[in-house]
């Protein structure tokens, strides 16, 4: 399984995704994605929604960090590009994606923090966690109180 997307992302291809939980498939979302498939993409973008639920939504929130459990899809917006040295196709990618999410964001609550983007705000990442930030700031503070392992999803141990 961990190769079954190997041939389709390349290694050494440029990628940005947007993500966010979605708790229920509504016609504004749906409209909302039809919108934006209708409109003109790069060639290499796709739009998934990723169902949740199962095992997922049996564990609370509390047992783990992951938080949300709740909702019943993921929403991806991912683009990519085939030479990560063409600042123009990254650009011009990235930027496509960001205004796509900006009109699917208000839809969702949260992410799954793999796909956790370079420019995303800490308070994003703060608020996926949700009602486990304070108990993981705690741990971090014991088990990592110089944030050595500040890469990804990271929770400063400052809680900041």
């Amino acid at each position: 399984m961990q190769t079954d997307f190997d041939a389709t992302y390349p290694w050494g291809w440029g990628y940005y995704e947007r993500s966010g939980f979605i708790k229920k498939l509504t016609p504004e979302v749906i409209d909302s994605v039809i919108a934006i498939m209708d409109a003109p993409y790069p060639a290499d973008a796709d739009i998934y929604f990723v169902h949740q639920g199962g095992a997922i939504a049996r564990t609370k929130p509390e047992a783990t960090a992951f938080w949300h459990r709740d909702p019943l899809f993921a929403l991806l917006i991912e683009t990519d590009w085939h030479d990560p040295s063409d600042g123009r196709a990254r650009d011009e990618s990235m930027q496509w994606a960001r205004t796509q999410w900006a009109a699917l964001q208000k839809f969702t609550d949260g992410f799954y923090v793999n796909e956790l983007s370079a420019d995303d705000p800490h308070a994003r990442v703060r608020s996926t966690y949700g009602g486990n930030y304070t108990r993981l700031v705690q741990l971090k503070k014991k088990y990592d109180p110089k944030n050595l392992f500040h890469m990804n999803a990271n929770v400063p141990p400052s809680g900041l």
